[in-house]
């Protein structure tokens, strides 16, 4: 089992008393972060030799970013408005759902 112990840091100048105000931080001992790599090495290695993950699939991907998912998203508006097309995204923030 990991065990972290959490720290909050204050964001910036904001106000003291406001908890969407602080950023959790977790620190973690060295073997959990030890664990936590080769889980994920052994995880990526599995589902990579069993075909991999879909092309269009950016997230919890080692070399993707939110940035190559929004330029994608972009080539496909501009082929489709080339083409005469009309093309409909659907965005959804779910940053404090919780």
């Amino acid at each position: 089992m990991k065990r972290s112990r959490v720290v909050l840091l204050r964001k910036g100048s904001k106000p003291e008393g406001v908890p969407s105000s602080y950023r959790p931080l977790c620190l973690l001992n060295d073997m959990g972060k030890v664990l936590e790599f080769l889980l994920a090495w052994k995880l990526e290695t599995h589902v990579t030799s069993r075909g991999g993950l879909a092309e269009n699939q950016y997230g919890f991907r080692s070399g993707l970013s939110t940035d190559d998912a929004v330029r994608k998203l972009h080539t496909i508006i501009v082929i489709e408005r080339n083409r005469g097309k009309f093309c409909l995204t659907v965005s959804i923030d779910i940053k404090k759902c919780l």
